[in-house]
């Protein structure tokens, strides 16, 4: 109990949510889609999309380039 304890303090302390919401909200299924984990304080921005890069593959093909 005492680590749910420190979770639940850490989370309300990072989110801005009161330890009893917090404590309310993991004691069942509660799913954030990008928007809302904002609003709710667990991230900061939703990358809504990202560039590749690529990356150089070794002469035997194995695996990543190095050097």
């Amino acid at each position: 109990m005492a680590q749910r304890r420190q979770m639940v303090e850490t989370l309300a302390l990072h989110s801005g949510q009161t330890v009893e919401r917090i404590e309310r909200d993991i004691d069942r299924d509660f799913i954030l889609r990008g928007e809302d984990a904002v609003e709710y304080g667990l991230v900061d921005h939703v990358i809504e999309s990202r560039q590749l890069v690529p990356v150089a593959v070794s002469s035997n093909g194995s695996g990543p380039a190095t050097g």
